[in-house]
């Protein structure tokens, strides 16, 4: 406490934090590198999922009549879901994660966007639960 703080700074942070110069880092990224997204294939895996995801959301959702979401990949991080009810449609989104117990987390609206390119995403790529 009897130090000046300039100097506790320098010894603890050393001279860039005494005097507040920027640190940067440069990365590059071959985009090239980086295969498109595309779903994964229909097998056994992601048909256990789907239907753990359509039990899940007819527990939260009784009344669906229809349930539809916009095809995944087993390393999506989200998923967009349609449901038709007696009084409407729906779309909700959840955090999604395959190897978690049930695999949606953070249910979601959709705040501002239409409810026309929301629907237009899912039908897209349709992936028929119910």
């Amino acid at each position: 406490m009897d130090q000046d703080w300039k100097n506790c700074i320098r010894e603890e942070a050393g001279l860039e934090g005494a005097n507040n110069l920027e640190r940067t880092c440069t990365a590059t990224i071959d985009l090239h590198n980086i295969p498109a997204w595309k779903p994964s294939p229909n097998d056994q895996r992601k048909r256990q999922i789907a239907d753990e995801l359509r039990r899940e959301i007819e527990t939260q959702w009784l009344a669906a009549q229809e349930i539809v979401i916009r095809d995944f990949n087993l390393k999506d991080r989200q998923i967009t879901i349609y449901l038709k009810m007696p009084d409407g449609d729906y779309f909700e989104g959840c955090g999604f994660r395959a190897t978690s117990e049930p695999p949606c987390e953070s249910w979601h609206r959709f705040g501002m966007a239409p409810n026309s390119s929301i629907r237009k995403r899912i039908f897209d790529l349709p992936y028929r639960l119910k």
